[in-house]
């Protein structure tokens, strides 16, 4: 299992937050993590929409899930909710005390004003036998 944290940079002139809305879909590119050339582009689901399940899989419930050439198991990819955001990074730190890492990582939330200049966690994903691109199509409203 990969951690994957979106971290975002902005400035904000003139606007007092920067959130990234649970039920707005989300456009990412995934590669097969044993393979340069595997890749399924542009697809496309909603963080506040989990696939349904079989009744026998064993994988917890995710939002995205693939099936690589030649793999017995599925490739899935969940977005963690406040919780499962606290609970994996504080594995991930506990990990990082131990000599593995330098700086604490914080949980998700909104980018404010207060934030201009430094890069601020948004999103955090599971990916297990996953690698994650993004594709962005920001809107203003």
């Amino acid at each position: 299992m990969v951690l994957f944290i979106l971290c975002v940079k902005a400035e904000l002139d003139g606007v007092e937050k920067l959130s990234l809305l649970r039920n707005t879909n989300l456009c990412f590119s995934v590669r097969n993590p044993l393979s340069d050339y595997e890749v399924r582009e542009k697809i496309v689901f909603n963080p506040s929409e989990k696939l349904e399940q079989e009744e026998n899989d064993r994988e917890p419930a995710h939002h995205f899930k693939v099936k690589w050439e030649g793999s017995k198991k599925y490739s899935t990819l969940i977005v963690l909710d406040e919780e499962g955001s606290k609970s994996a990074l504080k594995k991930l730190n506990k990990k990082k005390k131990k000599g593995k890492g330098d700086s604490e990582i914080d949980v998700p939330r909104d980018v404010t004003s207060d934030d201009n200049g430094s890069y601020v966690p948004v999103l955090a994903m599971e990916c297990r036998k996953v690698r994650v691109s993004i594709v962005f199509n920001v809107e203003s409203r």
